[in-house]
């Protein structure tokens, strides 16, 4: 169990095994969680984040930042800036916070929720999957072909958009 905060230049920062607080500071950092349900926060600047195993939690912060939750069952938030998104296997729950924001779903990426979904500036990446969609009491779900689901807490299918796939 690390406690580990970067500083203000472009940090590399590894929590290995076991429940981890880690911050990047300012600056472009990388920092990866490893084994545990690891905090970690991104802070100013550019940051790549990964939660690796456990059930983590990811905060972006300001700055243009990529969120990996991996397997576990995450919560990821962006913050500032535009962030590109992803929970990896699991059921996550995804915010972008301000900004343009991508969210990614691989193949078999569980049921995640994108829960702040802005349909004006915000895009999925479904990597080249079929979709079919309906309402729930959640919101709009997408039945990947891959395998998993994607619901948008904050749409229905009747205001869907092609447009808002990207890839």
């Amino acid at each position: 169990n690390d406690r580990l905060q970067g500083g203000d230049g472009d940090d590399l920062i590894y929590g290995e095994a076991g429940d981890d607080v880690l911050g990047g500071g300012n600056g472009n950092d990388r920092i990866g969680g490893g084994d545990g349900n690891d905090l970690i926060y991104g802070d100013a600047g550019d940051d790549i984040l990964g939660g690796h195993a456990g059930d983590d939690k990811l905060y972006g912060g300001d700055g243009n930042d990529k969120l990996y939750g991996d397997d576990g069952n995450d919560m990821l938030f962006g913050g500032n800036g535009d962030d590109w998104i992803e929970g990896g296997a699991g059921d996550d729950r995804l915010w972008g916070d301000a900004g343009a924001d991508t969210f990614a779903f691989a193949a078999s990426s569980g049921k995640d929720t994108i829960m702040d979904f802005n349909p004006l500036v915000d895009r999925l990446v479904l990597n080249g999957q079929r979709f079919t969609m309906h309402d729930t009491p959640e919101g709009l779900q997408l039945d990947l072909s891959g395998g998993g689901a994607v619901v948008i807490a904050t749409i229905h299918a009747s205001s869907f958009s092609s447009a808002w796939i990207v890839g």
